[in-house]
């Protein structure tokens, strides 16, 4: 994880220029990242999460306000030959659909940096939606309701970050 920039959204800052644009894929999971960090509704609707979801990922943290450092590992365009029986009946894994893979952990937002804390994996997954993409799902590792593995090989043709 050494070689890739950390990022970092806290309640009061972030690294990323692109919250709340979301004109590209990977600015459409910063601010969902920033929607959660937050507990910030406008945010959280303007990338399309419900209030239940957003609500239900701030009580998992315990309701104190935190940071979150981040790295992006890849953004993917789900090709048709990507979807398989197992993701065929997906509602947020559609050819055109982007994939947003992102190593994160999270600590108390009084604490310089997260350095002390286990790295986990996310994915996020973007649809495009009147030239602007929003969250379709999301999901971390450990969510007890993981859906099925996706390809390894997803396309790598993926849009400008």
């Amino acid at each position: 994880m050494q070689s890739k920039q950390v990022a970092r959204v806290a309640p009061d800052q972030a690294t990323s220029t692109c919250i709340g644009n979301l004109a590209l894929p990977l600015c459409a999971a910063e601010t969902l990242l920033a929607c959660l960090v937050r507990d910030d509704p406008g945010l959280c609707r303007r990338v399309g999460v419900s209030e239940e979801r957003w609500s239900e990922q701030r009580r998992a943290a315990g309701g104190q306000p935190i940071q979150v450092e981040y790295q992006v590992e890849g953004v993917s365009i789900v090709r048709p030959e990507d979807v398989t029986e197992d993701t065929r009946d997906l509602d947020w894994y559609k050819p055109g659909y982007a994939v947003i893979e992102i190593s994160w952990r999270s600590c108390p937002a009084d604490r310089p940096n997260c350095g002390d804390e286990a790295w986990e994996e996310m994915q996020v997954f973007a649809r495009p939606r009147n030239g602007q993409w929003d969250i379709a799902h999301w999901r971390i590792e450990g969510d007890s309701d993981t859906p099925p593995e996706l390809p390894e090989n997803l396309g790598r043709d993926a849009p400008p970050r």
